[in-house]
C-alpha cells in the first residue's frame, strides 16, 4: 500500500509559490485523496477502457455487469477465462471486449507490471500503459493522480481542468499541453494538488449554478402515478410515448457540451428524462429588434451571420432546433456569439408527436403531424427572424400566408436593402420545403452572391402533404375515423367486385368478344386520404421589454449606450401549455446532472 502524500504540506508550498491558488486553498479543506490498494489497479484501468466515448450512466451499468459476472475487484485472469461471447453479453461491443482481453494478456505475460507500480516513476508507468489499446493519455493521467496519488501530475487532456486554468490565468483560449506545462511550472512538485483545487472550484460553481430543467412529459400521452413517476396514459399510445422518450434523450445527449447551445447535460429519473440547460448571460435578440433604434441592412446581416454560424454547428450533426425565434436567440456578453436556447426537439419528435408551433416563425410543414422535419425548417425560422430585424414587424404565420400571402418585401416598405439579400431572405421564407433554401451553407452563399435570384413561389397553390398510410397510422386514428376508413375501403372493394362481375357477364354473353362493342369507363379513383389536423394558436403576447443598443454598438461600432442589466429572462422563455409536447421548464439552484 502506497503512503498518502502530506497534502497539508503541499498546500503550504503552493501558498508560497503559486499566489493565484491562495483563494482556492483558503476556500476548500485539505485534500483527502488516498492511494488505491494494488488489487484495484487493474479494475481502475479497465474503467478507463470501458467508459471511453460513452455516457456516464451507460458506462456505469457496463461496469456493474462486468463486476457481477467476473468478480469484484476485477482481475486479469478472470477476463482471460471469459470468452468473447461472454464479454459481449455483458453489453460490451466487440472492440472493447478485445481491448480488455489484450490488456489482461499483457498483465499476465508481465508486459505490464502492475505489482511494481509503487516503485516505478510516472514516466515508466506511462511507457507500459500507453502500449495498451484503449488506454489513452487522459486515462493514464487520471490513474496516476487518483489511484496512485502521484503529486506532480498534470492531466493536460482533462477539459474541466483546462477550462478552469484558462479562467484562473485570464486566458482568451483553452491552453494546449505545452502552454499548460509552462503555466503550472511554479506548482512543482505539487501540481497534482493544484489540479485538485481547480476541480473543487469547478464542482463548487456547478453546485451553486441555477439551471433550467426540461422534463419529457407529453400531457396528452402521459400521466403521473402516486409515486410521481411518469407513465404512458394507455397501452394504445405507449409505443409513441416510448419512442418520443428515446428521441428526447438522444437529442439531449447529442447537444450536451456542443458549442453555442444552452444544453449542458441530462439525467433519468421518475421513469422519464430531464434535459439540463444553463441560463445564458446575454442579450435577447428580441430586445435588440425592439430597442427603438433603426437597424440597418448591414447591421442585421452581421447578426444574421452570427446566428448562421451557431446554427451551422448543430446542422453538421443533423440536429434541428425547431424553436428559433427572437426570444430563443441570445448574444453572449462573454464573446458576442449567438447562443441557441430552448430547443423543441422537433427534429426527432416530429415524426412521433405533434410539436409546438410559433406563429410567424415556424414553417408550414411543422403544423402537420407525423412529418419528419429537415434542416430547412430552421432556415425558415431564421429567415423570419431576419425579416423582423429588418422591418421590425413579425412575419405573417405560414398558415395565413398559405391562404393569402400578404408578406410585404422590405424594399416596398421604403427600407434600404440589397436586392440579393432580400431575395435570400424570401428564399428562406418559401412556404414549400422543396423550393426553400436547404441549409446554412446555402443561405450564406446566397447572402454573398450579388446575383442571387428569387426562387419560384407557389404560395397561393394548395399545399397538401400526402399522408403515408400504414398500420400505425390506422391504429392511431380515432374511432369515427376508423369507421370512415373501413366504409371507404368497403365501397371501393364492392365497386371493384361489381365491375369484375359486369365484365364477366358481358364476356359470358358475347361468344366473340372481338366483334362485340363493349363500352367501358374508368373506375373513379378514391381521393387521397389525409389525417393531418392543423391547430393554429395565435400568439397574443406582445413585447414590452426594451434594451438599448449599447452592447451591439460595441460589437459593430457606434455610440455606447450600454445597459448591462440584460440577463436572460426565464419568464419570457417558458411557455407551459397543458397539451404541449414541449418539455416543461423548471429553474432550479444546483446541478442535478450526473456525469
Amino acid at each position: 500500500m502506497l503512503k498518502t502524500p502530506d497534502w497539508a504540506a503541499g498546500a503550504e508550498y503552493l501558498r508560497e509559490h503559486a499566489s493565484e491558488l491562495i483563494p482556492l486553498i483558503d476556500r476548500f479543506p485539505v485534500c483527502e485523496l488516498k492511494p488505491e490498494p494494488q488489487e484495484k489497479y487493474f479494475g481502475t484501468l479497465v474503467t478507463g477502457i470501458v467508459s471511453q466515448q460513452l455516457p456516464p450512466d451507460v458506462s456505469l451499468q457496463l461496469l456493474k455487469n462486468l463486476g457481477k459476472f467476473l468478480g469484484n475487484p476485477l482481475q486479469p485472469q478472470a477476463v482471460l477465462d471469459a470468452s468473447m461471447e461472454d464479454l459481449c453479453e455483458q453489453g460490451l461491443v466487440k472492440q472493447k471486449a478485445e481491448y480488455l482481453k489484450s490488456f489482461a494478456e499483457a498483465v499476465v505475460a508481465g508486459k505490464v507490471t502492475i505489482e511494481n507500480f509503487s516503485g516505478m516513476t510516472d514516466t515508466e508507468i506511462t511507457k507500459q500503459l500507453v502500449q495498451i489499446r484503449g488506454l489513452g493519455q487522459w486515462t493514464i493521467e487520471m490513474f496516476l493522480l487518483l489511484a496512485l496519488c502521484r503529486t506532480d501530475v498534470v492531466p493536460s487532456a482533462d477539459f474541466i481542468f483546462k477550462k478552469e486554468l484558462k479562467e484562473l490565468k485570464g486566458l482568451n483560449d483553452i491552453p494546449k499541453r505545452g502552454q499548460i506545462m509552462t503555466l503550472t511550472e511554479t506548482w512543482r512538485p505539487w501540481r497534482s494538488l493544484g489540479v485538485w483545487y481547480l476541480w473543487q472550484e469547478a464542482a463548487f460553481k456547478e453546485e451553486n449554478k441555477k439551471v433550467i430543467i426540461n422534463e419529457y412529459f407529453p400531457a396528452f400521452l402521459s400521466e403521473r402515478n402516486e409515486a410521481l413517476s411518469v407513465e404512458p396514459e394507455n397501452k394504445k399510445t405507449s409505443h409513441i410515448f416510448m419512442r418520443g422518450l428515446a428521441a428526447f434523450k438522444d437529442e439531449c445527449v447529442d447537444l450536451k457540451d456542443m458549442p453555442n447551445v444552452d444544453v449542458i447535460g441530462g439525467f433519468e429519473e421518475n421513469n422519464t428524462y430531464y434535459c439540463v440547460r444553463e441560463i445564458v448571460d446575454g442579450i435577447m435578440v428580441k430586445n435588440l429588434i425592439y430597442n427603438n433604434l433603426k437597424i440597418s441592412d448591414d447591421y442585421a446581416r452581421r447578426v444574421l451571420i452570427l446566428i448562421l454560424r451557431s446554427l451551422n454547428k448543430i446542422q453538421k450533426k443533423g440536429i434541428i432546433h425547431g424553436n428559433i425565434t427572437p426570444e430563443t436567440l441570445y448574444i453572449s456578453k462573454k464573446d458576442t456569439s449567438i447562443i441557441l436556447t430552448d430547443f423543441s426537439f422537433s427534429g426527432y419528435l416530429s415524426q412521433y408527436l405533434k410539436t409546438d408551433c410559433n406563429n410567424g416563425y415556424s414553417p408550414l410543414e411543422q403544423y402537420e403531424k407525423n412529418i419528419r422535419l429537415d434542416l430547412s425548417a430552421d432556415i425558415y425560422s431564421v429567415g423570419a427572424v431576419f425579416y423582423e430585424m429588418v422591418t421590425k414587424e413579425k412575419p405573417t404565420s405560414a398558415v395565413n400566408r398559405l391562404k393569402a400571402d400578404t408578406l410585404v418585401a422590405p424594399s416596398l416598405m421604403g427600407i434600404n436593402i440589397k436586392k440579393n439579400v432580400e431575395n435570400a431572405m424570401f428564399n428562406a421564407l418559401n412556404l414549400h420545403p422543396e423550393h426553400r433554401t436547404k441549409n446554412v451553407t446555402a443561405f450564406y452563399d446566397e447572402l454573398k452572391n450579388p446575383e442571387t435570384p428569387r426562387k419560384w413561389e407557389r404560395n397561393r397553390k394548395k399545399y397538401k402533404k400526402k399522408a403515408k398510410f400504414n398500420l400505425n397510422t390506422f391504429k392511431d386514428a380515432g374511432f369515427w375515423t376508423k369507421i370512415g376508413l373501413i366504409g371507404i375501403f368497403g365501397i371501393m372493394f364492392l365497386a371493384v367486385i361489381a365491375t369484375a362481375v359486369e365484365v364477366a357477364f358481358i364476356n359470358h354473353k358475347t361468344k366473340n368478344p372481338t366483334d362485340a362493342e363493349i363500352s367501358t369507363e374508368a373506375v373513379p379513383r378514391s381521393e387521397d386520404i389525409t389525417f393531418n389536423i392543423v391547430t393554429v394558436t395565435e400568439d397574443q403576447s406582445e413585447t414590452t421589454t426594451e434594451e438599448k443598443h449599447g452592447f451591439f454598438d460595441k460589437l459593430f461600432g457606434g455610440n455606447d449606450n450600454s445597459d448591462d442589466n440584460n440577463s436572460q429572462n426565464e419568464e419570457n422563455r417558458t411557455t407551459d401549455k397543458k397539451t404541449s409536447t414541449k418539455p416543461k421548464d423548471k429553474v432550479v439552484s444546483g446541478s442535478r446532472v450526473r456525469n
